[in-house]
């Protein structure tokens, strides 16, 4: 008996064995995925992998710490410092797991926390890395040990292989130079990297770039700009990624400016940011320097002008007038009324959408699978909860089996469900959209002649509204209501 329960006991551990390293396996395979889906800037995806991997194997400290990286680079600092100390509680010597967590302490304010986390950094890395010398080069600097900063940030410069590491030594180092009083200095290292003088963060889910730092004398500082404002447009550019911001920077010659729309208090504000840094030298403070409001009031033009800008404008904007199915009769003005409303809309007078947010598609591009495209996927992936969306369709509509269609220019008379857009379509496409304000301009007929009528009008004559469920707060259909218009 004893000697039975002694096997079965072995039997026991060795299968535990088996399933943790079952588990363990399965663990670095989510892992990879996640490191992978990280790489192509899928972070939700990436996300969703790790904490599968961490569920799996609790020890798997790779994948906390790229969970706190990840997190660190939501904005959500508290995650992403438990799942940073979880994994150096894993493993004490993981430097890049410091290093992260040094940055997440700079974000929160801890100074002494910062420059002891990126101590650890260097203290466990193999070679010395310029990142890890520059966070401590910060760190001396927010606590005021400018020497020091200054060894460690000259140091980072001698070893920076990339002109992203190069640049932050620089800038760095015109910090110092400023804090200590060598204005010279400063405008050596300020001047030459172009650098305005302000920290920035992009907020991933409402994509918004958001000041979190304005250096004190800095151009930006002179122009007004100030901690908390968010960076709506640059240089009468909508700015989504930090990118925005930083290529035009980089662009801009010294003596030129930069003209910025902030958003502060629910309100916007123009500034203008002179890339001037003589002041450096002669220690001069300058008042704001406030830029002309960007857009003037519209002129009076057909009730197509948005209301006041609270997000993003965007626009699909489709004309037909040909057809690639020679029996549906041509139209006289579809093409011509899309043409200007598109003029309309991306007009700075008057709609002042940026182009790169209007998409119009004319007779041959109005295919199906472009219209499907264009608002089921280009609007819902570039959208957001308070952006506003103006959908604009002129061509045939015609009905079948009781269901509405948009006649696409590839479309066949003889099979509408296979070709054309049904009413449910453009619904579950419109529903797809995340914005909240939508209005959607109708300018076709629905009655059963459309599609081989002689008299070429466009008409309206529906029994049932075909987009009832698109309707909704904040959500509206305009559609022609003459039967006269051609």
């Amino acid at each position: 008996m004893k000697k039975n329960s002694l096997i079965l006991i072995c039997l026991s551990i060795v299968s535990l064995g088996i399933f943790y390293s079952c588990a363990a396996t399965k663990a670095v395979h989510k892992r990879e995925w996640g490191i992978q889906a990280y790489e192509n800037k899928e972070k939700d995806k990436a996300l969703s992998y790790l904490l599968e991997a961490v569920k799996l194997d609790p020890k798997e400290a790779k994948s906390l710490r790229l969970i706190g990286r990840i997190y660190d680079e939501k904005n959500r600092y508290d995650l992403a410092m438990r799942y940073l100390r979880a994994a150096l509680d894993l493993d004490p010597q993981m430097s890049i797991a410091w290093n992260n967590l040094g940055w997440v302490y700079e974000k929160k304010e801890q100074y002494k926390e910062m420059l002891d986390a990126f101590k650890k950094a260097i203290q466990y890395s193999e070679r010395e890395y310029p990142w890890n010398l520059i966070g401590l080069g910060r760190g001396y600097y927010y606590l005021k040990k400018y020497d020091m900063a200054k060894s460690n940030l000259e140091r980072a410069l001698e070893l920076a292989a990339t002109e992203e590491a190069r640049r932050a030594a620089k800038v760095n180092l015109g910090y110092i130079a400023t804090a200590k009083g060598d204005y010279k200095e400063a405008k050596k290292w300020l001047a030459e990297e172009r650098y305005i003088g302000i920290f920035m963060i992009l907020d991933e889910e409402k994509r918004q770039v958001k000041v979190t730092n304005v250096y004190p004398g800095g151009i930006a500082d002179l122009a007004g700009i100030k901690e908390n404002d968010v960076v709506f447009m640059v240089n009468r550019n909508p700015v989504t990624e930090m990118k925005d911001i930083t290529d035009v920077i980089q662009s801009t010659k010294l003596g030129e400016s930069i003209d910025f729309m902030i958003r502060r208090n629910g309100k916007l504000l123009p500034y203008r940011v002179v890339m001037d840094f003589s002041h450096y030298l002669s220690k001069l403070k300058q008042k704001p320097v406030i830029a002309e409001p960007v857009a003037e009031k519209p002129a009076k033009v057909k009730k197509i002008v948005t209301p006041p800008k609270i997000g993003e404008y965007y626009a699909v904007v489709i004309g037909i007038g040909k057809y690639q199915d020679d029996r549906i009769p041509k139209l006289k003005y579809t093409t011509v009324d899309a043409e200007e409303i598109y003029n309309i809309l991306t007009d700075p007078q008057y709609g002042n959408f940026p182009k790169n947010h209007v998409k119009l598609l004319i007779d041959e591009q109005a295919t199906y699978s472009n219209i499907k495209s264009a608002i089921g996927t280009w609007l819902r992936r570039n959208t957001r909860k308070d952006d506003t969306v103006i959908i604009f369709y002129a061509g045939h509509g015609a009905p079948e089996d009781e269901k509405t269609y948009w006649v696409t220019y590839n479309a066949n008379i003889d099979d509408l469900y296979g070709t054309a857009l049904s009413n449910d379509e453009i619904s579950d496409m419109l529903d797809r959209v995340e914005a909240e304000r939508m209005i959607a301009f109708l300018d076709s007929c629905y009655s059963a002649a459309t599609v081989h009528r002689t008299d070429k009008k466009r008409s309206i004559s529906i029994v049932k509204d075909p987009f009832q469920k698109f309707k909704g707060k904040g959500r509206v259909i305009i559609t022609s209501s003459d039967g006269k218009e051609q």
